[in-house]
């Protein structure tokens, strides 16, 4: 991570908040690493809305889309994502904090669902792996999709 990175995430109030190595972790030895002075965790496994929310606030979208079709076009009920500007109009309907915890999408119970997912399950994992990188193990390669697509594969046309 760069110095000028850290200096705006201190100023921010950001920098406490990141898990960050320490005691000599990812530090250069013998050569070089791809991940020293880098923050831990770059990965959609541990980021709630990479694994599950954002689809969720898609199928959201597209539900209101459909059940608001009937609709005229000039009703401000109607959900529509027929242009790029009533798309967004739709997508922030949606994702707007002032309709309450439990409105909207996604919603705070989804939200503290994938967080306590992450912590019970995919942290867990990690230390079970001594902090080696989980490639897919919580992730939608084991999923629905890839089943359905019969893709035999991994990532990057690799044999899994």
């Amino acid at each position: 991570m760069s110095d000028s990175a850290v200096k705006y995430m201190k100023e921010k109030g950001y920098y406490h908040r990141l898990i960050v190595p320490q005691n000599g972790l990812n530090d250069v030895v013998n050569g070089s690493t791809a991940y020293a002075n880098r923050v831990v965790g770059n990965h959609f496994e541990l980021m709630p809305l990479d694994s599950h929310l954002n689809q969720d606030l898609h199928k959201s979208v597209d539900i209101h889309c459909i059940i608001s079709k009937p609709l005229p076009a000039d009703d401000d009920r109607k959900f529509s994502k027929r242009t790029p500007k009533l798309m967004s109009k739709a997508y922030l309907r949606l994702w707007d904090p002032s309709l309450g915890i439990n409105a909207g999408c996604p919603t705070s119970d989804r939200i503290i669902e994938d967080i306590n997912r992450i912590v019970d399950h995919t942290y867990l994992s990690i230390v079970k792996n001594r902090g080696r990188a989980l490639h897919g193990a919580h992730s939608v390669e084991a999923g629905r999709r890839r089943k359905e697509s019969g893709r035999k594969g991994g990532r990057w046309g690799e044999e899994g």
